[in-house]
């Protein structure tokens, strides 16, 4: 269905009407592409190369642009970034060039990143923290991201003892790993509040609201199984 979408969204993009149409479609090919020669289209638009007509690459839209090839493995990610950075030198260009270089899906890298997240001692901000901790998890690389699983739940009463709330906020909600196997995580997070009944509110609040998520994610899934079946 992606690729389909993806055309559809190239296809009405072409037709250059108005801007909040445009932004519409142009939100919905980014999300779609997938495969090398959608990457491609992308890097293109990036550049200049392609455009269309009452669709203004800002800057929020090349950040979006650039963090996508990022995490899908384009190998000029660090040309990208930092050629992106000279563009964009202020507080949010750093922020969103954190974000980009969290999304690469170099395993030694998101072992770096993981760590700066639940240290105790926060060496940076939890405005810019937050936006890398938004580039962390990736569908496109739940292969190599399913250790996080167990280290979510090792490191989560830490993080809310010790950090802010508004840190613990978003790692318990950004960090949840709800890209892997929805019933294990259904599972996992039903476990650990059994098991620790005295966690802070917040956590619980937050963890419930997972387990409600992952709820709806597995109803639909077992839906369009059905489905397919027929």
């Amino acid at each position: 269905w992606s690729t389909k979408l993806y055309d559809l969204a190239y296809q009405n993009l072409r037709k250059g009407q108005n801007d909040q149409f445009q932004i519409a479609w142009f939100n919905i090919l980014l999300g779609c592409a997938d495969i090398k020669s959608q990457l491609g289209e992308l890097k293109s638009i990036l550049n200049g190369k392609i455009n269309f007509k009452n669709l203004e690459i800002d800057q929020d839209k090349r950040w979006n642009i650039i963090t996508k090839l990022c995490a899908y493995g384009d190998s000029d990610y660090e040309k990208l970034i930092n050629k992106e950075k000279l563009k964009d030198p202020g507080d949010l260009g750093q922020k969103r060039a954190f974000m980009a270089r969290v999304s690469i899906p170099k395993p030694q890298m998101k072992k770096k990143y993981w760590k700066m997240f639940v240290e105790k001692e926060q060496k940076q901000s939890t405005s810019y923290l937050t936006y890398g901790m938004q580039g962390f998890f990736w569908y496109k690389q739940k292969n190599i991201l399913t250790e996080y699983s167990d280290k979510f739940f090792k490191e989560i009463q830490n993080i809310y003892q010790y950090k802010d709330v508004h840190f613990s906020s978003n790692f318990g909600e950004i960090l949840f790993p709800r890209i892997l196997n929805g019933h294990d995580m259904f599972d996992k997070t039903n476990s650990f509040l059994k098991e620790n009944p005295n966690i802070s509110k917040l956590c619980k609040k937050n963890l419930m609201e997972q387990l409600d998520h992952l709820k709806r994610k597995i109803k639909i899934l077992e839906s369009q199984k059905r489905l397919n079946e027929k």
